[in-house]
């Protein structure tokens, strides 16, 4: 119920940009201070925090992601909340597409494949059953279309 509920806010505007300037910012400190085993969002949606490095300044970067499981990888859709332009971790991963994933407090690495034609077909398909208001992003990007990544573990992820 709490997620459905959730689901409609989220489909609105006004809240896709509340959302936008303050769920990341509040995940990566939750995340910070439980040793990985909290975000904020994670409450209502299933939560990583991907561990990328910067496509330009070759840094570290860290990125709270709403992520879909998928068999035994994980895919994640650049919606950036519906905004215009691509997020900056999807930059990031085609550029480096080695990175580390974090569930639950347990980090492991992984490999990140952006899929195409109808294997991204089928990850839309599956994300849009677990996560409706996705559909809402895409009018609120302009048409842009979202980038989508199957992240396979190199690893198997600690249970």
């Amino acid at each position: 119920m709490k997620s459905k509920l959730f689901q409609r806010f989220a489909g609105n505007p006004k809240m896709l940009r509340m959302m936008m300037k303050s769920a990341p910012a509040m995940d990566r400190l939750a995340h910070r201070l439980t040793g990985g085993r909290f975000t904020m969002s994670g409450s209502v949606m299933p939560i990583m925090v991907l561990d990328t490095i910067g496509s330009k300044s070759g840094q570290p970067r860290r990125s709270p992601l709403q992520y879909v499981k998928h068999g035994n990888d994980f895919l994640v859709i650049g919606s950036n909340f519906g905004g215009t332009a691509h997020p900056a971790w999807s930059t990031n991963l085609l550029k480096t597409p080695d990175a580390a994933a974090s569930v639950g407090g347990k980090s492991f690495p992984v490999t990140a494949r952006l899929l195409a034609g109808a294997e991204r077909d089928e990850a839309w398909r599956v994300a849009l059953e677990q996560w409706p208001p996705f559909e809402n992003y895409v009018a609120q990007a302009g048409g842009r279309e979202f980038r989508i990544f199957r992240l396979e573990p190199t690893e198997r992820p600690p249970a």
